[in-house]
């Protein structure tokens, strides 16, 4: 029994380490964007607002797509949904628009709230009733070390340290403004390409162990 448990519940423990690391690069991204779109405090804040903003939305009609469907399409919609957003940082740094960065980040957040609706009553359904406390308690720990490496380790990929004006930038910087916005934006998109390889590999390896258990069901249903 714990055996076949083991990977439904390492799945779910990775969904709560990746929304920790993408809600938690916010405050990296919004320091970023108001260098690469030149962008004053009041402004900036709508990106932390486009990001939550969909958590506020999109809760109970995704409750009512998982009673229909099922926690698990839920989970694998939204891990998708999530990529797809991420992947959507290449495009955006072609061009360098701050609405598009906006709805990136809302399209980001809805799959990211579709993975935060099914994991916490999936994760009780895993075993028994007696021991759920403890699964989501160890499967909380990963939503901290994930917000840990995002702080720590993400956001130095994205920061640059180079916090140049259109007066301060040095004459011989290659490119001149143009390329330090260029360098500066593409710096963005490492991180969410990180994280949307992730997503992909764990919505495939959750869509096969679901296909995996159906098929084995059919066949006792045979037997």
């Amino acid at each position: 029994m714990k055996n076949k448990l083991f990977l439904p519940l390492a799945l779910i423990f990775c969904l709560f380490f990746l929304w920790a690391i993408s809600s938690n690069l916010l405050p990296t991204m919004i320091r970023q964007l108001m260098k690469t779109c030149e962008l004053n405090t009041f402004q900036a804040s709508f990106t932390e607002s486009a990001y939550w903003l969909a958590y506020f939305i999109f809760p109970i009609p995704i409750a009512m797509y998982m009673k229909r469907y099922s926690y698990k399409s839920g989970i694998i919609f939204g891990l998708t949904l999530a990529a797809l957003g991420s992947f959507l940082f290449f495009p955006a740094a072609i061009i360098k628009e701050y609405w598009a960065y906006l709805c990136i980040f809302f399209i980001i957040a809805t799959g990211m709230c579709f993975l935060e609706t099914a994991a916490n009553p999936y994760i009780t359904s895993l075993g028994s009733s007696e021991s759920a406390p403890r699964r989501l308690n160890i499967a909380q720990s990963f939503n901290g070390l994930g917000a840990f490496i995002a702080a720590m380790f993400l956001s130095r990929v994205v920061l640059s340290g180079n916090n140049y004006s259109r007066d301060t930038l040095p004459l011989d910087y290659p490119g001149g403004w143009e390329g330090y916005i260029q360098v500066e934006t593409d710096s963005m998109k490492t991180p969410y390409l990180i994280l949307a390889l992730i997503l992909i590999v764990i919505a495939l390896s959750s869509s096969s162990f679901i296909c995996q258990r159906q098929k084995m069901r059919k066949s006792q249903q045979l037997l």
